[in-house]
């Protein structure tokens, strides 16, 4: 039997075993089955093949360096060739390693995780926004170009009724927020704060507003800037995004005695692409507001980043701006 192949193969796999290993590298909800050979059914196949097609590219220098590879198997023998899936494989780990594993646990894991004044609210599961569907937006005539372009909604939000009609809390790329009639009475009757309601515009027949079952909610509270401990990262190649590091973002705990429920972040983030999402200003919940989202709307943890508060007698908190 020639074991060359499943020595191929199996150096092949060595990303996906090794990936597995970690428990928060891709999160299975149900903890209960958050575990190595749960996790390795899903990596393993997918990583294996990522690591096939990488190890092919090599193969090119039979083409082009014919004389050199045969040498090269000449001289060390024909396993050789598991250099290639060996040096794949490694390329993979050292990528995941420096891009995309976490150096510490997911904040809903963590054990205080419930136990923070303040959290953004940025679900994971997005639907489009208004400005695919041809929601009017104004623009600042003037803007610097280190800045993100974000538009103000002129008027009634466009979308797809049908889609909304399986959620209660809907979250779009842009940073909207649509609800039903049954989450704005959970919200009255939790005495959330700091928004008000707009009808919402079907793409189908946008003369006429929704029939009273669906609202987009506006923030009310506008935040002042961020404690200069919050690390803003800029990027503009391949284009301008702007994110915070690590996601640890920090506010003067003075902002606690006007804050709302429901807040909007003065800075805006996001990128020119839409990737992960488009330019705009984040939603900052209370402690309060997020217990209601959890455990009467069906949101997930995930959906929520907690919200550092310090003490920064440097950062100057100006009032904040209450508006409809």
């Amino acid at each position: 039997m020639d074991y060359l192949i499943l020595f191929y193969f199996l150096i092949s796999t060595i990303p996906g075993i090794y990936l597995a290993t970690k428990k928060y590298f891709f999160v299975i909800p149900n903890e209960k089955y958050n575990i190595f050979f749960v996790r390795l059914i899903f990596s393993v196949p997918a990583l294996t093949i990522f690591v096939l097609l990488l190890s092919l590219i090599p193969l090119l220098f039979e083409v082009f360096l014919e004389d050199f590879s045969n040498y090269l198997i000449g001289y060390f023998g024909r396993y050789i060739i598991l250099g290639m899936p060996a040096l794949a494989s490694l390329i993979t780990i050292l990528f995941f390693e420096m891009f995309c594993l976490r150096k510490d646990m997911p904040f809903e894991f963590q054990n205080d995780f419930m136990n923070h004044e303040l959290y953004v609210f940025m679900p994971e599961q997005r639907i489009v926004g208004g400005n695919y569907y041809k929601t009017k937006f104004t623009y600042p005539k003037k803007r610097e170009s280190k800045e993100l372009l974000v538009g103000i909604q002129a008027e009634d939000l466009i979308l797809d009724l049908k889609i909304l009609e399986k959620y209660d809390v809907a979250y779009t790329h842009n940073g909207e927020i649509v609800v039903g009639k049954n989450a704005l009475d959970i919200f009255s009757l939790n005495n959330l704060s700091g928004y008000y309601t707009k009808h919402i515009k079907d793409h189908r027949n946008p003369l006429f507003v929704s029939d009273n079952k669906k609202f987009q909610i506006f923030s009310q509270c506008n935040l002042p800037k961020m404690a200069p401990k919050t690390k803003i990262c800029h990027t503009r190649v391949p284009w301008l995004a702007i994110c915070v590091h690590n996601d640890l973002i920090y506010y003067d705990k003075k902002i606690l005695n006007n804050v709302s429920d429901f807040n909007k972040s003065f800075e805006v983030f996001g990128s020119h692409d839409g990737f992960p999402y488009a330019p705009q200003h984040l939603w900052i919940v209370t402690n309060k507001a997020m217990k209601v989202l959890i455990n009467e709307l069906d949101q997930q943890k995930r959906d929520f980043i907690p919200v550092n508060l310090v003490d920064d007698e440097k950062n100057n908190i100006p009032s904040i701006n209450n508006s409809k």
